[in-house]
């Protein structure tokens, strides 16, 4: 037994690799290293290494292409005292377990706030008038609940 242990764990190594997000360039990945807050990304490996990641320093986004949809991630943590806007949220911002989710010009969006950075997580898919994916909350919900944080890797020279 003990033989194939290397082995597997050889193959957990490159299956966790594959699971990367592509950075757009060395600015983004600075930025992103510089984040204050963890950085969250779907945490399926297949979601994971679809996304195309790029970023400023007070933004992050992920652009996901799927088979019939493209899913997109952004973050902002920078805060704007708007007194006409709290009054229209007495309970203050949606929290990612509650997100506030609707359909905007047939993309389904889920909006939240969590450690002081506003997300929205959207879902626009190629048949939007019949995939239930885009017509239903279910699918963006789950994908707000299946975020997870992601470590940004350190550069490579």
């Amino acid at each position: 037994m003990r033989r194939f242990i290397p082995v597997l764990l050889i193959v957990l190594a490159a299956c966790a690799e594959q699971a990367a997000p592509t950075i757009a360039s060395a600015d983004d990945h600075r930025a992103l290293a510089a984040w204050q807050a963890p950085l969250l990304l779907p945490s399926g490996d297949q979601l994971r290494a679809a996304a195309f990641l790029t970023a400023g320093p007070t933004w992050y986004a992920a652009s996901i292409k799927q088979p019939g949809l493209t899913i997109t991630i952004e973050a902002n943590n920078v805060a704007f005292e708007r007194p006409h806007v709290r009054a229209a949220m007495p309970d203050g911002p949606p929290a990612r377990g509650a997100p506030r989710v609707g359909r905007n010009e047939d993309i389904m969006q889920a909006d939240f706030v969590t450690d002081g950075v506003a997300w929205t997580v959207a879902v626009e898919c190629h048949e939007h008038e019949s995939d239930r994916r885009c017509t239903e909350s279910a699918y963006v919900r789950q994908l707000v609940a299946d975020l997870s944080p992601w470590q940004v890797p350190e550069a490579r020279p």
